[in-house]
């Protein structure tokens, strides 16, 4: 049995076995990461470890992560810890398989995959809140697809980190964000900092949410095999929406990836197996999913 000041992580891939004597580094984790519940969960994954002391930014504990306990906003307090864990799951699945990250916002209701993928400042974060919004369907990520190699075959899942929203669909999805953000106590205080004061966080003028809330889970993990898959290429419109087929795939897909581990050999097999699975669709749009719904494409 674990101690009680030990928790494990469940990652694509990876369990991290977190010590800390501080119960508030798991409440802010716990919004990012889902725990391991059950023994064996995970069995076939690799297993690190890390301490986690709380202490000033010049302090340094051998073999620990530091957290800065004087850092401003204290919601951030144990960020580094966060990051250390992203450091840790990258940097093995990387160094173990294939894998590439998509620049796209993904939901994910059991049967479709739909991916938002694009430039910035096409509604990407929009078209996700309006399909949480209207549908029963999963957050999968905010802004980074990661699509990776397994014994299982090519799997679907995100980078844990914040749901940035604007302020304009900030103040359109205020009720559903504030619901959600409620299912942790770091979302909670994020979205009540966030609305004393929109420009509290550095570099953002934003709403920075934990993904706990958002979906069953922090970090899914969806089988390409299990889902359809709908890429939606995004773009404003003043006229009407709508919704058109994009016979070219490999243009999409090529202009917004990012290889998180270089294929060798038959590695961009990987590309060809993503790509083979997708519908590709131009949704000309006002803020809305609605055009996708009605189902009718034109050619």
């Amino acid at each position: 049995m674990l101690p009680k000041d030990t928790v494990e992580y469940r990652l694509p891939a990876l369990i991290v076995r977190v010590r800390s004597a501080h119960s508030q580094l798991f409440d802010y984790l716990d919004s990012f990461h889902d725990r391991v519940t059950r023994e064996g969960d995970g069995a076939e994954h690799m297993t690190v470890s890390l301490n986690v002391e709380l202490g000033t930014a010049a302090a340094t504990v051998e073999g620990a992560v530091v957290c800065d306990a004087g850092i401003d906003p204290p919601e951030f307090t144990f960020q580094e810890a966060r990051h250390r864990i992203r450091e840790l799951w990258q940097d093995h699945l990387t160094a173990t398989r294939t894998a590439f990250n998509l620049h796209a916002a993904a939901v994910d209701d059991g049967e479709t995959v739909t991916v938002f993928v694009g430039e910035r400042y096409r509604g990407k974060t929009t078209l996700l809140l309006d399909n949480l919004a209207m549908l029963p369907c999963d957050h999968l990520t905010n802004d980074n697809l990661v699509v990776y190699e397994s014994d299982e075959g090519p799997q679907l899942t995100s980078v844990a980190t914040y749901l940035k929203v604007r302020t304009a669909p900030a103040i359109r999805f205020a009720t559903m964000l504030a619901s959600r953000a409620a299912a942790s106590r770091h979302g909670t205080a994020m979205w009540r900092r966030y609305l004393r004061d929109p420009s509290a966080f550095p570099f953002h003028t934003e709403a920075m949410l934990p993904p706990a809330g958002f979906g069953r889970w922090c970090q899914p993990i969806v089988p390409l095999a299990d889902r359809r898959l709908v890429l939606v290429q995004p773009e404003f419109t003043q006229g009407l929406p709508s919704v058109s087929c994009v016979h070219d795939k490999s243009s999409l897909v090529g202009e917004n990836l990012k290889w998180l581990a270089e294929p060798s050999g038959g590695g961009r097999d990987l590309i060809t197996a993503f790509a083979a699975r997708a519908e590709v669709v131009r949704l000309r749009h006002k803020g809305s999913i609605a055009p996708l719904l009605l189902d009718q494409v034109t050619t």
